[in-house]
């Protein structure tokens, strides 16, 4: 149901005039439906009906509440439900945790996501791909790269297998810090995206011998290194 927004709520709206009593499910799928179209007052007008209710909110509801949060810029909001989340007595799960992380770094509020990664693990909830992703993404936004590369090592140690969305974050928050030692690792991690195959330089020789490179779909960073790849192995 979730998953065809606008079909959800055209099904709702249906059931509303069948008289339909809808339930905590109904509920969170609407919270959902609304939240994926943008629409964060429909969300919270949901919520407060729900409430109003006294229909049990569980994990799904805050968890759907933070993610409309995040998609919709509403960083201070998402912290806001997530403390009721607590108050209600209801445990967080990863994906309540990323998707608070996630709308913090939006928010370029670096500080507050590094809090909740720590609250997270606090609680022995376990971070995953998606949960590093966002942490090191908000770190890149803030320009704090040191600590995005501790994240990153981090999260190699811990047997979290890197994406080419953490590796492009990494690697752009890295070289454009213009630290030698800095750029010689985002060096180091590009090849080890390449190897992995989450980087290819794909290469154009549109007429003659005229070999060209195609960077367009590539990030600053790892276009640039996908560039000076290219250029040794030419030379």
């Amino acid at each position: 149901m979730c998953n065809q927004p606008r079909e959800a709520l055209a099904v709702y709206q249906e059931l509303q005039e069948s008289g339909f009593e809808a339930n905590s499910t109904t509920y969170n799928a609407l919270i959902s439906a609304y939240g994926k179209m943008g629409q964060l007052d429909r969300v919270l007008e949901v919520y407060k009906d729900m409430v109003w209710q006294g229909l049990e909110r569980s994990v799904i509801t805050y968890s759907s509440l933070i993610s409309a949060c995040e998609k919709a810029g509403r960083w201070e909001t998402a912290l806001q439900l997530f403390e009721e989340m607590q108050r209600d007595g209801c445990t967080p799960n990863t994906v309540t945790y990323n998707s608070l992380i996630t709308a913090c770094g939006q928010g370029a509020q670096c500080e507050k996501a590094q809090q909740v990664f720590e609250q997270m693990q606090e609680q022995g909830c376990t971070p995953d791909v998606v949960t590093y992703t966002a942490l090191i993404s908000t770190l890149e936004r803030g320009g704090q790269w040191q600590l995005a590369l501790e994240s990153f090592t981090e999260m190699v140690s811990r047997g979290c297998r890197p994406d080419a969305i953490v590796y492009n974050a990494i690697i752009d928050t890295l070289w454009q810090t213009g630290v030698v030692w800095a750029q010689a690792k985002a060096r180091e991690l590009y090849n080890m995206a390449v190897k992995q195959g989450h980087f290819r330089n794909e290469r154009m020789s549109p007429s003659g011998n005229r070999e060209e490179l195609n960077l367009h779909a590539l990030t600053a960073g790892v276009a640039m290194l996908s560039l000076h790849s290219w250029l040794d192995d030419i030379q």
